[in-house]
């Protein structure tokens, strides 16, 4: 059985699918799933992490998932999902650490087709030159995710004026 919830968060809706007490997907907006609307433990700690995430409480995440594509495409997504919060890695240097050094083009097709966008972060992926290159969830998106992982000054911090 397929089971899915929307998130909110500071740059928009997430939709979480579970499958097997299992994330399969989380992909940015509102999307049409093919299952049913329901709060599950896993969806419940899914929302409760990504929240913890964007409150800067979390730096690693904790939720089970399920890989579904090519064996080439879950290298690349496993490979992902051990670049640390924080740091970012060029997809030259992506392709290298995944075992396909001679498939730039192809390890940023991967990523386009990430399942699990933030839990596996290819927002940590940039280009050789250090710009943060195209993402499937929006480059703003991307934009925002770089710089709340960076402490720069910008989408998520607050300032107060006294009067």
């Amino acid at each position: 059985m397929k089971y899915y919830r929307y998130i909110e968060t500071p740059l928009g809706s997430l939709t979480a699918c579970e499958e097997n007490n299992l994330l399969t997907e989380l992909l940015w907006d509102k999307i049409s799933v093919n299952g049913f609307y329901k709060e599950t433990n896993l969806l419940n700690l899914v929302e409760k992490e990504i929240k913890a995430y964007f409150r800067k409480e979390l730096t690693r995440f904790s939720i089970p998932y399920q890989l579904k594509g090519t064996d080439f495409q879950k290298d690349i997504w496993q490979t992902l999902a051990k670049i640390p919060y924080g740091n970012t890695i060029s997809y030259q240097e992506l392709a290298r650490k995944s075992g396909h050094p001679k498939a730039c083009r192809a390890v940023g097709t991967a990523c386009s087709k990430n399942p699990i966008n933030l839990i596996i972060p290819c927002h940590r992926i940039v280009n050789k030159n250090g710009t943060p290159g195209n993402y499937r969830g929006g480059n703003e998106r991307k934009k925002h995710l770089l710089a709340h992982e960076s402490n720069e000054a910008g989408f998520f911090q607050h300032s107060v004026i006294y009067l």
